[in-house]
Parts: structure tokens; sequence; C-alpha cells
């Protein structure tokens, strides 16, 4: 019998100061849950052709290679608003920047229009502050209506948002935009993360220890209607050192938020509403690594090289006057998608691609309701998308 179970392991990540320098990640602060964890040796094994006077070959050399680690997370908050999910560095290392709102922005909006709302004048003067971010009116004209913010002019002060009210606001009108700790994609100042594996054995205080390091990643989100969104991530980076027996670590310490199922859900394109099955939105990041011919294994820190964001939805087949997805196709129409979940402040999660564009349509049987399988990309430099946690 193995002294080894697949789930006595415990999974950390820390982004690095230095990329490629051992981050040190430790169980008390950088423990992640994750489901299904993997970490892939990928090394090359070189032939040899020499003559010996045999049939036979002198046998394999190993060459050099790197390591790669999937595992997926749930997606959840951190239960406070204005305070980054527990799965936060890894995003991190997904080419994603992080912008933190620590406190709630309030005020009584100036005006209202049908898709905007123009906030108050100590809002934020720069641009597109709060774009991706969730907005509510609390009180006054059109109270308890939540859009989301798809762009903001920081000298007027106007918030562009989706879908229109139902109600206008007007001067009388109060909003919060609540703390959130929001993500969207870089080309710039890109992070790399060390990730350690330990793999505690059943029988023995002791663990083996897998590492990572100078590691960059892409991630994949899956938003299944009723059940819980997951996140798959796949990380690519240096071997430090080879797996090593070490002391088993104390406990890991994780916070305690479950993921809210996806119920309850708000989904737009554009204006209108939909009805589906399942939303997939892949990050689209491509990692490299360079040579590095004075490394141990011939490679250097990863990161990402390019990056095509992509996805599918599978609405309900709707009449063309409603959605017309095959005329969108072969025009070009660009539309955006938004899809929001969670009813409790500090777990509620807003997902946000200013402009898609459909790259085919394909008519779909979801237990005998006709739907359209529609595929997409994400467009808009550094603005394909955006996830904010409130």
């Amino acid at each position: 019998m193995s002294i080894y179970r697949i789930r006595n392991q415990i999974v950390l990540c820390k982004i690095e100061s230095t990329q490629g320098t051992d981050a040190a990640p430790v169980v008390g602060s950088d423990a992640i849950l994750v489901e299904n964890p993997q970490w892939m040796p990928n090394f090359e094994v070189l032939q040899t052709n020499e003559v010996t006077g045999s049939l036979d070959g002198r046998g394999p050399i190993v060459g050099g290679g790197n390591i790669g680690m999937t595992f997926e997370v749930l997606v959840k908050g951190s239960g406070a608003g204005g305070t980054a999910p527990e799965f936060d560095q890894v995003l991190r290392a997904c080419a994603m920047s992080e912008t933190v709102t620590a406190a709630a922005v309030t005020g009584t909006a100036q005006a209202g229009a049908a898709g905007s709302i123009t906030l108050h004048a100590g809002a934020s003067a720069t641009a597109d502050a709060y774009k991706g971010m969730a907005i509510r009116t609390t009180g006054g004209t059109g109270p308890n209506q939540t859009r989301v913010v798809t762009a903001y002019n920081g000298t007027t002060k106007v918030a562009s948002v989706m879908p229109n009210w139902t109600t206008t606001p007007d001067a009388t009108t109060t909003f919060s935009i609540d703390a959130n700790v929001l993500y969207k994609p870089a080309s710039t100042a890109l992070e790399t993360a060390t990730l350690y594996s330990y793999q505690n054995a059943a029988t023995t205080a002791q663990s083996l220890l897998r590492k990572l390091v100078g590691a960059a990643g892409s991630a994949r989100l899956t938003l299944p209607t009723r059940q819980i969104g997951r996140m798959a991530l796949n990380f690519t980076g240096i071997l430090p050192a080879l797996p090593a027996n070490v002391a088993a670590p104390a406990a890991a310490t994780y916070d305690s938020t479950r993921p809210p199922p996806l119920i309850s859900v708000d989904v737009y394109l554009g204006q209108a509403a939909l009805k589906l099955r399942e939303v997939s939105i892949d990050f689209g990041a491509v990692v490299q690594q360079s040579d590095n011919p004075a490394a141990a294994y011939g490679f250097g820190v990863a990161g990402q090289t390019s990056r095509r964001t992509v996805g599918e939805i599978n609405p309900l087949l709707e009449l063309l006057s409603t959605r017309d997805a095959m005329s969108d196709f072969t025009t070009g129409v660009e539309r955006a998608l938004w899809y929001r979940w969670g009813a409790t402040a500090g777990n509620r999660v807003s997902i946000l691609c200013p402009a898609i564009r459909q790259t085919g349509t394909t008519p779909g049987d979801t237990d005998g309701f006709a739907h359209d399988a529609v595929p997409f990309e994400a467009v808009g430099i550094d603005s394909g998308l955006y996830l904010s946690f409130s």
C-alpha cells in the first residue's frame, strides 16, 4: 500500500520579487485550495546512434527540460470586499493586473440617462477607473438596480453601464461601487510565481516537496448554470531542484468562504438577457521559456508572449428579432458580455468582456431544447476581460 494519498496535498503559490528566484511560500499565508493538482516533468530524452559492433545502442541521455503544474480552483471571493481572493497570486501570474478598491465608492448622482449615470464630483478623474466593476443604485430615483460599468469618463464623471437602467437615475439617486478587487489583462510589468506542492505521507511525518519557480501561466473559466464555477490553471516554469523528502509542514491556512453556485445570475449579451447552460472563457495566454544554457536544465524564466482570449456561450435559440447569431457572425458585430452571481458581500463575482466578436455559430441540442453554440473572441487591447470580486 502506498504511503501517499492523492488528497494529502498542499499547494502554495507566491509572487516572486525577483523573477526566477524562489519566493519561499509558506503554508500560513500562501496555501490555496485546489482540485486535481498535477506536477508534470517535461524533459528531452536524447538518443544516440554510436556504432558499437552490436545492433543495440548505448541507451538514452536525459537532456534539458522544464516543469508544468496544473490544477483547478473554485471561483469565489475572499468573504471581505476589497480583500483579494485566496488565488490572487495565481491570477497575477497569469498576466493579469490587480486593482484594489479597498472602500466602497458612494455618493449622489449628478444625472442619469438610459445607459449611464453621472457620478458625484469627487469620483475618480482617471479614465475607465471603474470599468468592469458593478454599480448599485441604493436610494432616490430607481433604487436597487445593479449594472456593470463598461466605460468611465474621468473628466465628465459619466459611467456607461449595461444593460440599460429599468428606471433612469437622476440627481436624487444614490449609488455604490462596492469595495472590490479587479483583475484585467496586462502586457507589461508581468509577474512570475513560485509554486510548491507538498505530498504528505500518511504513515510518517514527512512530505514529498516539489517546486516550480519562475512560473507563468494561463487560465480557463468554466461557468455551468446551477453548478460551481471553476478556473483551470496551467503553469510552466523552472525546475530548481529535484523532488525531496522534507519534514511535513504545519496545517495549511485557508479562508472559510465557500464558492457561490451559479444561480440568480445576471447574464447579458448587450441589452439582451441570456438563458444558457454554460459559459467558458479561455484567457488564451501563450507561455514560453527562453533558452538559457547556463541554467541547470537549459531553460530560463517563463513568460507570456501573446494572448487571444476566446470563449463560448450556448444560449437558447431565440426569434431573430431578439438575437440573430448568424447575422452577428457574418457582419462582425461586437457586443458586451456580462456575467455576475453571488448574493453575499465579499463573495460576489462579476465577469465582463466589453466587446466580443463571434467566430461561428452552430445549432445545438441541450435536453431537447434548441440552442446556439456561439464561439467568440474578446477584442480590445489589454481590455478583453474584467474579473471583479466584491
